[in-house]
């Protein structure tokens, strides 16, 4: 876990220098950003053993041996994307670093383009879990990025390009499907009665569930997720009830500054919607970890939102208790959840500059 906290600690005094910096310098400030950008890179390409990093580069291995024995139906798109890269390297490690720098670039970005404290947002990326969960789902986490990156397409009511996008991206993970739905949510006016509708709705189908997994299985059938039934059937376990409190803040915090937050952030409605969405999964992953798997499109949603909430629409003593505050909580959880509980390791590849060569 070492690696963790030393990556967390530098790249949150390198986004506080990065965002001190662009009131005076921005050019400076583009340097410190570029190197977090390096950091996060480097921490999370090199890594072999993380989730379902090593299966990726058994699948790898396979394709540079023989392309055919990978079925191309099963997400042909990442199958596809693969193939390009066994041309450059036979090395796995150059499937966990490109990738790597597509995901971290892409939500650096996002960072950056709705910033308000930079330092904040990527404390909560990594402290909450999901910098490392990015080196374990690794297609749908790709997928996540993107989506993220069409957000304008939200904003701006494109729904075909946003409808293009998602069918690429179902290339790539199917599950992105669920996000055409997703974009009629998010452009919803915050507060309304359809997103209490679809709070109640969650919360019914969990007291529930026993009656609606068959229907969800029924859906799956046939798909390449259906192997998902056996781990939600033989019951793997649930969600921390923690996690559903900690993603409740920034949406009660939301809905208490909902007047000003909404006057200064034209596009705060999208943001807090996905915070709602986040809350939603949670309560389902809470019957079965699978679930979780979704949060994975709204978290990067909620890192933003409760950064902008900090910073614009508190006063300076509340600003200052929640900025510490979040600091301190989120660390607890992460040292408790990944060190404590998970006892997480990491497992660096030495020959990284080896990969080329191959």
């Amino acid at each position: 876990m070492s690696v963790f906290y030393i990556t967390l600690i530098i790249t949150f005094i390198l986004a506080f220098l990065a965002r001190i910096m662009k009131q005076k310098n921005n050019k400076i400030s583009n340097v410190f950003v570029f190197f977090i950008i390096i950091l996060l890179v480097i921490v999370a390409g090199n890594q072999t053993n993380i989730g379902d990093t090593p299966q990726y580069m058994t699948i790898y291995r396979k394709l540079v041996v023989n392309p055919a024995s990978v079925d191309l139906n099963y997400d042909g798109g990442f199958t596809f994307f693969m193939i390009i890269l066994t041309k450059i390297s036979k090395d796995p490690q150059i499937l966990i670093i490109i990738s790597a720098i597509i995901i971290n670039l892409i939500n650096i970005k996002m960072f950056l383009k709705y910033e308000s404290l930079l330092e904040i947002q990527l404390f909560l990326y990594i402290a909450s879990g999901y910098y490392i969960v990015t080196m374990n789902g690794i297609r749908q986490c790709m997928v996540a990025a993107v989506f993220l990156y069409s957000t304008k397409y939200i904003e701006q009511g494109k729904f075909f390009k946003y409808c293009v996008i998602t069918l690429i991206l179902s290339m790539f993970h199917q599950s992105a499907f669920i996000m055409i739905p997703v974009y009629f949510i998010l452009r919803c006016k915050p507060w309304s009665k359809l997103t209490f509708a679809i709070i109640g709705a969650s919360i019914v189908t969990v007291l529930s569930i026993n009656k609606f997994l068959p229907l969800l299985f029924e859906i799956l059938k046939g798909t390449n997720y259906s192997h998902y039934e056996t781990y939600i059937s033989v019951g793997n376990g649930g969600a921390n009830f923690m996690r559903i409190v900690i993603a409740a803040v920034p949406v009660v915090l939301a809905y208490i500054k909902r007047d000003v937050l909404a006057e200064k952030w034209k596009s705060s409605g999208i943001f807090v919607n996905a915070a709602l969405l986040n809350i939603v999964f949670f309560i389902f992953s809470t019957v079965n970890w699978i679930f979780a798997r979704f949060n994975i499109y709204f978290q990067m949603y909620t890192f933003i939102l409760l950064a902008y909430l900090i910073k614009e629409c508190f006063s300076k003593k509340e600003k200052r208790l929640l900025y510490f505050s979040c600091i301190v909580f989120y660390f607890i959880v992460f040292w408790y959840e990944y060190d404590k509980l998970m006892n997480l390791q990491y497992v660096w590849n030495s020959n990284w500059f080896n990969i080329f060569c191959n």
